[in-house]
């Protein structure tokens, strides 16, 4: 007698990230601009221990709680996303409407004053689907 096929879907296969683009960057659009920029994952880099370190040089600020937290909070946030997360970009250009070379004073610069570009950055590291080996996948189950 043979077994019947399970029915239902190997997620371990279908949604397996691919450790290299995780560790080395994928090239992500800006919604809306032809600005990219090249990001690592979360869960692919240095960043949590690099987070984890910048937490205990700022311990201090961090327990006073309040604003002192929040401004140590959002400072860290942002050092991991420019020191370690976000590899490369192209297609930015600053206050003068030229190219912005990458660098990480100038994506600090960026993060600092554009939110919505941080904020979007944060999510695309963040986002498995961002690094799955099988790209057919992504928004699939709508």
């Amino acid at each position: 007698m043979t077994k019947a096929k399970a029915k239902g879907t190997n997620l371990f296969k279908l949604l397996e990230t691919d450790p290299d683009l995780e560790a080395e960057g994928v090239w992500c659009a800006y919604p809306g601009t032809q600005s990219r920029f090249k990001v690592r994952s979360l869960e692919g880099s240095d960043a949590e221990k690099y987070r984890q370190k910048l937490i205990q040089e700022r311990v201090e600020e961090i327990r006073e709680g309040g604003e002192s937290q929040r401004v140590a909070l959002t400072d860290i946030a942002q050092s991991v996303l420019s020191d370690v997360l976000v590899a490369d970009w192209d297609g930015v250009l600053g206050d003068d409407d030229e190219p912005l070379p990458f660098s990480i004073e100038n994506c600090r610069l960026l993060l600092a004053r554009v939110r919505p570009v941080r904020s979007w950055l944060e999510r695309q590291c963040a986002s498995t689907e961002t690094y799955l080996l099988r790209k057919d996948v992504v928004g699939s189950g709508n």
